[in-house]
């Protein structure tokens, strides 16, 4: 199910520093990111977290590599 617009606010304009990304990663029940950066930073956070594998990582994992 999509959330609605009304449901969505966007702080990202608010955030001067990487304390605010931590603020809202701390505010989150699991973190899904490319950016590795936000995966180091939930993972000192001790959050759940996620990373896409990347297409070289996808290859490996099938058998391609």
């Amino acid at each position: 199910m999509k959330p609605s617009a009304e449901q969505l606010v966007d702080f990202t304009a608010e955030w001067t520093d990487f304390t605010d990304s931590a603020a809202m990663i701390d505010n989150l029940d699991v973190i899904v990111s490319i950016d590795s950066a936000v995966i180091h930073l939930a993972a000192a956070l001790n959050k759940p977290r996620g990373h896409p594998p990347t297409e070289s990582r996808l290859a490996l994992a099938l058998g391609a590599l």
